[in-house]
Parts: structure tokens; sequence; C-alpha cells
């Protein structure tokens, strides 16, 4: 199994790197193209454009590094490898949108308070047409394997070229204007150009640093973890599952599982291997804990027990959730967790409410109340 996880990342490895150089070559090429006729053009709109097409160039370059340093073995100083920097690498491409943005507004502005005359030919504006939809379809490719292979950087990248290359249609219908009406906008194109590319670089920095932040567990994947964990019949519940993201497929997670207060250490030695096992083929997600809940529910003291906490707990709509409950007749104890939506910016104070309250309804019992974080679905 080991070997055919590691043949799989390595031919995403390679995709993505292939991807990369073919973005690097088209864009430099157009790049190339449009700073030749901006010079000559005098256009500060397809000198902005011609930027714009070098930096998309670089993120693929970031991309393609990023990519290969990602892939380094795991070592004493990062045992669980380097996977993060692809969403380092998308981050950088992120600031290199921002810079482009800056410096393609600066230098629009500029052409608005010295206005200079810009001169085209129907071969230039020919060029400008034939180079749009090559960008186009080359961001909207890069953005879908990007997303296939789970690559935030090279979605990032995709996105970029495609967004820019919307915009670049706007620098030929200012070129286009000028040629035939003898009007100049293009330096406003440039402003509305260098706006939106700084909207775009902002928009992909926010979703990369919450990436690196930690997001929430994708709601099907987390679905799909505790719905394997509880096809084993033992199993009566799966909750307070945490999933680690340690770049794209490389995930380690723990869960709790609720299980018969009678089974033995053997048979929960061998239930905790087999999900283990199962989660990762499925998911590729590994399961580095296990954390067992024991219930004696089969009582029926302890099922009255745990309707009428059930019950209390339904005066407090952002309780999302109650789990692990176990009652200890000789000890006078009840346990259980319970779940406080986010939403809820009180969640101590609707923790400590709902604690008074069952406590006030057992008397004389000792309530270990837990609260759990909502942190998957």
């Amino acid at each position: 199994m080991e070997n055919s996880i590691y043949l799989k990342h390595k031919a995403r490895e390679q995709r993505i790197a292939q991807n990369s150089v073919l973005s690097i070559c088209v864009n430099l090429a157009l790049s190339v193209f449009k700073g030749v006729i901006g010079i000559f053009s005098g256009s500060a709109a397809i000198l902005s454009d011609a930027v714009e097409s070098l930096s998309d160039g670089l993120s693929s370059l970031i991309t393609l590094l990023g990519i290969k340093l990602s892939y380094k073995v795991p070592d004493k100083k990062h045992p669980f490898g380097y996977g993060r920097i692809e969403y380092v690498s998308a981050s950088l491409i992120s600031f290199l949108v921002l810079y482009a943005g800056i410096t393609s507004l600066t230098g629009s502005v500029n052409e608005i308070l010295h206005p200079a005359s810009s001169k085209y030919t129907a071969l230039w504006l020919a060029i400008l047409g034939v180079a749009l939809p090559i960008k186009f379809i080359l961001g909207t490719y890069l953005k879908k394997e990007g997303k296939k292979e789970g690559s935030h950087s090279l979605s990032a990248s995709g996105n970029t070229i495609r967004h820019s290359s919307i915009l670049s249609a706007s620098t030929l219908a200012a070129a286009i204007i000028l040629y035939t009406t003898g009007h100049n906008i293009e330096a406003w194109f440039g402003v509305i150009i260098a706006v939106f590319t700084l909207k775009n670089g902002i928009s992909l920095l926010l979703e990369t640093m919450s990436e690196i932040l930690g997001k929430r567990t994708d709601a099907e994947l987390a679905r799909t973890i505790k719905e394997e964990a509880c096809s084993f019949p033992q199993v009566l519940g799966a909750y307070d599952l945490f999933v680690h993201n340690y770049g794209p497929g490389k995930h380690i997670g723990s869960v709790h599982i609720e299980v018969p207060e009678n089974l033995s250490m053997d048979e929960l030695d061998t239930l905790e291997r087999n999900i283990t096992s199962k989660v990762y083929q499925k998911t590729g997600v590994l399961l580095a804990g296990i954390s067992i809940y024991s219930q004696n529910g089969s009582e029926p003291e302890t099922q009255e027990k745990k309707k009428e906490v059930q019950g209390i707990l339904q005066a407090f709509p952002q309780v999302l959730e109650t789990h692990g409950f176990y009652y200890n007749k000789d000890k006078k104890q009840l346990q259980f967790d319970i779940v406080i939506s986010f939403s809820e910016k009180q969640r101590q104070r609707i923790y400590r409410e709902a604690l008074a309250k069952v406590q006030e309804t057992f008397p004389g019992y000792q309530v270990k109340m837990n609260l759990d974080a909502d942190a998957s679905d």
C-alpha cells in the first residue's frame, strides 16, 4: 500500500510540474509580445498587461519550485514532511499578484496625470487578439488541473491567469477604441485592471492564509470518515473528529468512538486497527489516535438518565450535540460531552448555564460535562 501511495504522489508531482512548465513558457512568450507592442505603441495599459503576463509566469515558477520542495522526504526536523510548502508558495503567488497590481496602478495613474500619445497598427491589435484566448484557455486549464490535483498553488496560478485574461480584454477594447475613434482611455482601463488585480491578490492571500491557519474539516470528508468508523457493528457512534492538514493528500486525524463497555482489550485493539486501515484506504486520512467512549446504555436506569439530560439540554438551542454518555450508579456519577456551536459568542456562559441546570436536576450527583469543539460536521 505504501508503495502505491508513493507512486500516486510522484505522479501528482510530475503532472503539476509539467503544467507549471507549460504555463511558464506560454506566459513568457505572451509577456514578450505584449511588452514589444506596449513599448512601440507607448501604451501604458498594454505594458501593464505585459507585466501581468510576466507575473503569471513567475507565479507558475513558484508553483514549480513549491511542488518540488513539498515532496521532500520527511526528516527528524519535519517528521510530517514538507507538504505545507505548497500553501507557502500559493501565498507568495498572492504577494506577487499584489505587487503586479500596485505597479500597474501607479503606472496607469502616472499616465493619467502625464498623458502620452499611443499608436497602434492593425498587426499589433491582431497579435493582442490572438494572445487573449490563449491566456484564457491556459488559465481555465490550470485552474481545472489544480482543483483535480488538490494543488492550491496551481489553482491560484490558473485563477490568476484566467482572471487577467478577462481583464486583458478591456485593454484590447481600449486599444481598438483608440485605433478607430482616436479617443484615448487606456490609462483608465489600466487603473481598472490594476484594481481588479489587487482584489484578486487579496482574495488569493486570504484563502491561502486560511489553509495555513487550519480550516474546518471538509464536511464530506468528515461524514465519510465517521461512516467508515461506524460501519463496524461494535461502534455505536463516532465523534470529536479532528483532521490536521500537512499539505495536499497528507492528512492526520483523531476520532472518538463509542463502544459497549464489555469489549475486551483484545477486541478494542483489533477494532482500532481495522478502523484505521479502512479509513485510510477510503479517504487517505491516517487516524493517528482513536479514543474510546464506554457505553453502558443497555440498563433501563441509564437510558432514563440519558433521556432526562437530553431533555434538559434541549432548552439550549446552541448545544448541537450530546454524546459519550456514561452513568456510574455506584458513584452517582454522570459523564457526557456537549458540542456548542461556534456561532454562539458566549460559549462558556452557555456551558456554565447548561451544567448548572443539569446539576440542579440531579442533586447529590457528580456531573462531569465536557465542552467539545465544533471542529467538524
